[in-house]
C-alpha cells in the first residue's frame, strides 16, 4: 500500500517523515518502544508501526503521545507555523467553494419548492 501525505499542503509531510520524528523524540526522551506503547496503551507492535510508517496513529493517540514525549502535537507532527497556515487557508477555500457551488454553479438557492431550486439560471 502506498504511503499518503498527512496533510495535502505541499506532499512533502508523509508518515515515514512522521515516524522518523517519532522514533528521535523516543529516543531523545530514553524510551524503548516497550516503555512508550505502555505509557500510550498501545502495543509494541503498533509503536513499530508507526515509526516505520506503516500505519499512522489516531488523534487521541496524538495527543497521548505528545504528553508523554512532552512535546506539541506540531513537533510529532512535523509542521512548521507555515504548514499549519496553508492547511487551514487551503481548508478555508475547499469550504467556501463547497458552501457556495450551488451559486457559483449558476443554481439557485433552495427555497420552499424544491423543484424550483434545481433550475438553472
Amino acid at each position: 500500500m502506498k504511503n499518503t501525505t498527512v496533510l495535502d499542503v505541499r506532499g512533502d509531510i508523509t508518515p515515514i517523515k512522521i515516524g522518523d520524528r517519532l522514533y528521535s523524540l523516543r529516543k531523545g526522551k530514553g524510551l524503548s518502544q516497550a516503555r512508550l506503547a505502555e505509557r500510550v496503551g498501545v502495543s509494541t507492535k503498533t509503536v513499530s508501526n508507526w515509526e516505520t510508517g506503516a500505519k499512522l496513529f489516531s488523534i487521541s493517540h496524538l495527543i497521548t503521545l505528545s504528553n508523554v514525549l512532552e512535546v506539541k502535537t506540531d513537533d510529532i507532527l512535523c509542521l512548521t507555523a507555515e504548514d499549519v497556515v496553508l492547511h487551514i487557508l487551503s481548508l478555508f477555500c475547499y469550504f467556501f467553494i463547497l458552501s457556495n457551488s450551488r451559486s457559483l454553479l449558476g443554481f439557485s438557492p433552495p427555497g420552499k419548492d424544491h423543484r424550483k431550486s434545481l433550475a438553472i439560471h
